[in-house]
C-alpha cells in the first residue's frame, strides 16, 4: 500500500512495524433489504503484543489518511503458536458506537407528536454520540400517551422510525451516527451540500451558487481492479400490495394491478407511527414504485486498492452509506455495461500489504431514487422518449430516451 494503515487503541499507536497483521473492517450493511448493522473491526496481529488492550478501549484506523473506522474493543482472544519462544496470535474485536444504542432505553415516558426530524434528533441527542440527522422533516409522528408508552432501546427506536418512513441508518467511519430518509441519501454526510450546512449564513463564506443542491457520484472504472461482477434478479424483495396503518387503528392501501397480474399478489402490512393519511399514503406509493417490479442488482463488487492511483484511492476511501457510484466498463452481455448504484456498504481487508475493498451496492429505485419530473430535460421532445420506458425504470435522462 502506498500509505500505512494506522490504528490506535486509547490514542496509542499500534506499532505494526515489526508483525504480521490481518485487518477486516465492515461498514453499513450487505443489502439494501438486509437491517442496518453497526460497523465491526477485526485485528489480528501475530508478534509480541499479548493482552495490551481491554474491553472497551477506544479503537480508530485510518487508511490512506482517511478515516476508515471509530468504536470501542468488544472482544479479545490470545492465543500462541510454537513453543521456543512461543508467540502470541492476539484477536481484537471492535464494534461501532451505533452498538452502544442498543443498550439505551428511550421512550418510557411516551413522545409527543412530532416530525420524524425531531423525533430522531431526540433519541440521538440523548444518545451522548456525534450524529447527523437526514430523517424526514415533513412526516408528522404521532403523539404517543405516558399510559401508552413502551421503553425500547434507541437502537429499536431509531429501527422503527426507519422503516415506518422509509430511511436506514449507520455509523460512519467518524464514530458519528447517521440517520438518512431514503430521499435525503448521500446528502447528509456530504457537507458541502447546502441543505447539509450547519451554520447560519452570515457565518457561512461564499455565495449562493457555490454550494450545489446534491451530491456527484463518484465512477469507479472496472479495468484491471474488479473481479467479475455477478447480477441477480429475484422476486423476494417484490412487493405489489402494500397496507400502511396511521393515526389509530386506520390504514391505506396501495397496489399495482400490472405486477399482480404478472407475478401474483404479494402483500406486506406496514405497521407505522405515521398520524396522516397524506403522509401513509405518500409511504405507500414510495413502496410500490421501487418494489413492484423485478430489478437487476449488480450485488457486491471487489476492488483491488492497492492496483489503483492516489486520487482513485482517496476518492474510494471517503465513500460511506448513501453514495452515489458509477461501475463503468461491465462486460456487454450482462444487462447493463454502466451500472449506477448506492452504497449500501462495504468491507475492508488488508493483508500481506494488499488492500481489497468490497462494496455492496444497490439499484437507486430501492431508496426511491428515480428521475423526478421537474429534472427531465427542458429541451427533450417526447418524440425523443423511448417508446418502452416505465417510470420505474428510469434513474437517469439517459434512461429515458433509452440510451
Amino acid at each position: 500500500m502506498t500509505e500505512p494503515i494506522v490504528v490506535t487503541i486509547n490514542a496509542a499507536e499500534v506499532d505494526l512495524t515489526f508483525v504480521d497483521f490481518d485487518l477486516s473492517i465492515t461498514h453499513g450493511r450487505s443489502d439494501v433489504t438486509s437491517p442496518p448493522t453497526s460497523s465491526t473491526c477485526q485485528l489480528v496481529i501475530r508478534g509480541a503484543t499479548g493482552p495490551a488492550f481491554d474491553i472497551s478501549d477506544a479503537v480508530t484506523v485510518t487508511a490512506h489518511g482517511v478515516a476508515r473506522f471509530a468504536g470501542t474493543i468488544s472482544d479479545l482472544d490470545v492465543n500462541f503458536i510454537g513453543t521456543n519462544p512461543p508467540k502470541a496470535i492476539t484477536t481484537v474485536t471492535a464494534m461501532g458506537n451505533l452498538a452502544a444504542l442498543g443498550l439505551q432505553e428511550v421512550g418510557a415516558a411516551g413522545w409527543t407528536e412530532q416530525t420524524a426530524s425531531q423525533r430522531v434528533t431526540g433519541i440521538l441527542t440523548a444518545s451522548g454520540f456525534s450524529y447527523l440527522n437526514g430523517a424526514d422533516t415533513d412526516i408528522t409522528l404521532k403523539a404517543v400517551a405516558l399510559v401508552d408508552a413502551t421503553p425500547t432501546t434507541a437502537l429499536d427506536a431509531l429501527s422503527s422510525i426507519a422503516s415506518g418512513t422509509g430511511a436506514t441508518y449507520f455509523d460512519d467511519p467518524n464514530g458519528r451516527i447517521v440517520f438518512e430518509s431514503y430521499g435525503n441519501r448521500g446528502l447528509t454526510t456530504f457537507a458541502g451540500v447546502w441543505a447539509a450546512q450547519p451554520d447560519t449564513w452570515t457565518a457561512t463564506s461564499g455565495t449562493w451558487g457555490s454550494f450545489p443542491v446534491e451530491t456527484t457520484s463518484t465512477t469507479m472504472d472496472t479495468a484491471g481492479v474488479m473481479f467479475a461482477p455477478q447480477w441477480a434478479k429475484n422476486l423476494e424483495p417484490l412487493i405489489n400490495d402494500v397496507t400502511v396503518t396511521y393515526g389509530t387503528d386506520t390504514s391505506v392501501n396501495q397496489s399495482d394491478a400490472a405486477s399482480i397480474a404478472a407475478y401474483g399478489k404479494r402483500e406486506y402490512r406496514l405497521e407505522t407511527q405515521i398520524k396522516t393519511v397524506t403522509d401513509a399514503t405518500t409511504r405507500a406509493a414510495s413502496i410500490i414504485t421501487a418494489q413492484a417490479n423485478p430489478l437487476w442488482n449488480l450485488g457486491q463488487i471487489s476492488i483491488l486498492v492497492h492496483e489503483l492511483d492516489a486520487a482513485d484511492i482517496t476518492a474510494l476511501m471517503e465513500l460511506v452509506s448513501g453514495d452515489l457510484v458509477i461501475v463503468d466498463g461491465l462486460p456487454a452481455q450482462g444487462p447493463y455495461d454502466v451500472f449506477e448504484g448506492i452504497v449500501e456498504g462495504w468491507t475492508d481487508n488488508y493483508s500481506q500489504g494488499n488492500h481489497t475493498l468490497t462494496m455492496s451496492l444497490s439499484d437507486p429505485r430501492f431508496s426511491y431514487q428515480i428521475l423526478k419530473w421537474v429534472d427531465v430535460l427542458p429541451e427533450l421532445t417526447w418524440g425523443e422518449v423511448d417508446a418502452a420506458a416505465q417510470w420505474f425504470e428510469i434513474v437517469s435522462n439517459n434512461d429515458l430516451v433509452g440510451v
